[in-house]
């Protein structure tokens, strides 16, 4: 994960967890995908306002660029925008961060 923003100036490691963002592979998840199932929990998402190419804006459902979060590497960088790609129903976090099937059975039921 990059992030050359301003927050990250200011947070070098956004979820407190001692892994500084650049080199967290869950930045805003401080157990770093505790369940494994390579969903990280977030509190929060985060738009970098800094991103030097095009606006994360543009990412969002209906924007110019929707739909290329995935490809174009931005599911950090933007993932307040780029949340329902690439996170589907579950929007920014792991719906069942101790479940690494994700609620299987659909009851909305996690087991932990």
């Amino acid at each position: 994960v990059h992030m050359s923003g301003f927050v990250h100036q200011l947070r070098p490691d956004s979820d407190d967890d001692g892994l500084a963002n650049i080199d967290d592979s869950c930045p805003f998840d401080p157990e770093n995908d505790v369940d494994g199932d390579m969903v990280c929990d977030s509190a929060f998402c985060f738009d970098d306002l800094f991103f030097d190419q095009l606006l994360c804006s543009d990412y969002r459902p209906n924007g110019r660029f929707a739909g290329d979060c995935e490809s174009s590497g931005l599911c950090a960088l933007c993932s307040c925008a780029c949340s329902s790609e690439c996170y589907g129903s579950q929007a920014v976090g792991d719906m069942c961060p101790n479940d690494a099937d994700n609620d299987m059975d659909s009851d909305m039921i996690c087991s932990s």
